[in-house]
């Protein structure tokens, strides 16, 4: 379980970090005169309040894991440490790493002169999506049969948090002729502690 929770927080911990730096470098690109620091600062403060959220929200989410019970809250109680663990310390890394590597690669990157390009970017055309915008009789009916499509599976799904545990018990029933006594050849009854 803890190795799925790592596995799972991964992408939310690149996710975080690829959205601050984005956000850098938009800011870098709109303000290319200021200096670095300037720039990292205003960036964080930008894009903090929603992340805060973005990060909040996603801890809250397995918060009702802990308050699981038995065999389930035992397993979950593993993951949901885990990733809250691993999610708080991806927001920190994301808002004190990030920007102090950032500032430290772009003062060794100011030590070597490049050339500006001025090359022309060509944005790809999404075809599906023109084509549905052009038909929106068939968008609607593609969003009906999805709808319909959930409405057929979602009755039929298992609802059970956990399948069904085996846990191993073994019973044993023993069978004796009518009226035979305990004491009986055959019968040998031992006290295990």
């Amino acid at each position: 379980m803890t190795f799925g929770a790592i596995a799972a927080a991964i992408g939310l911990i690149i996710d975080d970090a690829v959205v601050v730096v984005e956000q850098i470098h938009r800011t870098h690109e709109e303000f290319p005169e200021r200096p670095s620091n300037q720039l990292v600062h205003q960036a964080v403060k930008y894009m903090m309040p929603s992340m805060i959220g973005s990060s909040v929200s996603t801890i809250v989410i397995f918060v009702p894991f802990m308050l699981l019970g038995g065999v389930a809250g035992a397993y979950f109680n593993v993951l949901t440490n885990t990733m809250i663990i691993t999610l708080v310390c991806s927001f920190f890394v994301t808002w004190i790493g990030l920007p102090v590597s950032y500032l430290w690669f772009s003062d060794i990157r100011s030590l070597f002169p490049t050339k500006k390009r001025t090359d022309v970017r060509i944005t790809k055309t999404r075809n599906w999506v023109s084509f549905f915008l052009r038909r929106p009789a068939i968008s609607i009916l593609s969003v009906f049969f999805l709808a319909a499509s959930i409405l057929y599976i979602l009755p039929r799904l298992e609802t059970g948090l956990l399948p069904e545990m085996d846990e191993g018990s073994i019973v044993l029933d023993y069978k004796a002729p009518p009226g035979g006594k305990a004491d009986a050849p055959g019968f040998t009854f031992k006290n295990h502690p």
